[in-house]
């Protein structure tokens, strides 16, 4: 068993150093091919730069905001009173989506969202433009990393085996950039709302 293990030594070296000698020659073709293949779609490109540019731009906003209210946030932290015991948890009662289901949600959305240039619209615009992104990213990712693995398997060719690995890596980033935005966005959008339902309660019902 030892002597086996040692004569297979020698050839893992050799598939390692056959594979660093081809990232060394094709990397650069990889990149290129892939950015030449992203140049031509600029529906892609132009959703791409709008969707990150919104996400980073609420981002932004956000952590401007909460920076301006820590110390605010920490003084009602400190003089929080102490959490009531859980209750007991209720099934869900089932939801018709009937005439009346559809008369509630406009009315709840008129209070989320008053104006189209209100900060829920952002949000909500935010999202459908991420999810916009996640499904173009997928349909593009498919087709190129089938393509260039089909391509790799059927020629031997580490270059389509490398421009593979370069377009796989390179969605795979853009793709946690997208999901990541998309978690995001969706918690920003529920605590507008929230905030949203809870301010309207309050100036209608409270004073």
């Amino acid at each position: 068993a030892y002597r086996g293990a040692h004569a297979e030594n020698p050839r893992l070296i050799s598939g390692a150093l056959q594979v660093v000698g081809a990232l060394r020659t094709y990397v650069g073709d990889g990149v290129s091919t892939n950015l030449r293949a992203l140049s031509q779609d600029p529906a892609f490109c132009a959703f791409l730069v709008t969707s990150v540019s919104c996400f980073g731009a609420t981002g932004v906003v956000d952590l401007l905001r909460l920076l301006r209210r820590r110390k605010a946030r920490n003084l009602a932290l400190a003089a929080a009173t102490p959490s009531s015991p859980k209750a007991k948890k209720k099934r869900p009662k089932k939801i018709s989506a009937d005439g009346e289901f559809f008369k509630h949600f406009v009315f709840l959305l008129r209070i989320v969202v008053p104006k189209l240039r209100s900060r829920g619209a952002r949000l909500l615009l935010g999202h459908l433009l991420l999810l916009v992104m996640k499904t173009f990213l997928t349909v593009r990712c498919t087709k190129l990393t089938t393509y260039f693995l089909t391509r790799a398997i059927a020629a031997a060719s580490w270059m389509y085996w490398i421009r593979w690995l370069v377009c796989f890596s390179g969605w795979t980033i853009a793709g946690t950039v997208i999901n990541t935005g998309l978690k995001y966005m969706e918690t920003q959008v529920a605590l507008e709302f929230r905030r949203s339902l809870t301010r309207y309660i309050h100036d209608n019902y409270m004073y």
